[in-house]
């Protein structure tokens, strides 16, 4: 089978790349079958979050479509990223009971996933967890992060049993809420709070 072949066979696996050189610090899209649509690992480890995000093209795709008028689609991001129309984070400390407190209880329920999806592909990949970090040049690096996503993406679609869930030790649940960076993603978040939780 030619190269080109097989590329074109595992196209329909590929998640939407960008020139991956390196593993440590990566943007994940996924969706709610635990597939991930988008990756972007072309930033060392010690890349902040919100950096990698605002530098990616899913950043660029997101915001060309609410400049186009498209307002019914976010992406969620916990409180490491900047609140923006099209990237929600939860709220800080919301009063019980109130829909704020709805909303993000709903919130945590939907990220679960991303942390399911990146628990599962460093289960099954054990070569992307950080104790074993990967010692190649970055190109190489990033080029093994896309092909263990895109057999991540095989896998989930024929059914193979996903391993046990892995936890990296480091990561932090609650993180400190950066500076809010656009005012209109408090805005759009209330009207998602208002629409879905009052």
């Amino acid at each position: 089978m030619a190269a080109r072949d097989f590329i074109d066979e595992l196209n329909p696996f590929m998640p939407q790349t960008q020139r991956m050189t390196s593993i440590s610090s990566e943007v994940q899209v996924c969706n709610s079958d635990n597939e991930i649509t988008a990756i972007n690992a072309r930033y060392g480890g010690r890349a902040n979050d919100q950096r990698v995000y605002r530098n990616s093209a899913i950043r660029n795709f997101m915001e060309r479509r609410y400049d186009d008028g498209i307002r019914n689609f976010w992406i969620l991001g916990d409180s490491g990223y900047t609140l923006t129309p099209t990237l929600i984070t939860p709220f800080h400390n919301p009063e019980r009971g109130s829909p704020s407190e709805r909303f993000n209880i709903a919130f945590v329920t939907c990220r679960s996933i991303v942390e399911r999806t990146i628990g599962i592909l460093k289960a099954r990949w054990r070569c992307l967890r950080k104790e074993r970090a990967l010692h190649y040049d970055p190109v190489t690096a990033g080029r093994i992060v896309n092909m263990c996503c895109v057999l991540h993406n095989i896998c989930r679609r024929y059914g193979v049993p996903d391993p046990a869930m892995y936890r990296d030790p480091d990561v932090e649940d609650d993180e400190v809420i950066e500076e809010i960076e656009r005012e209109d993603g408090e805005i759009v978040r209330q009207q998602i709070v208002n629409e879905y939780f009052l």
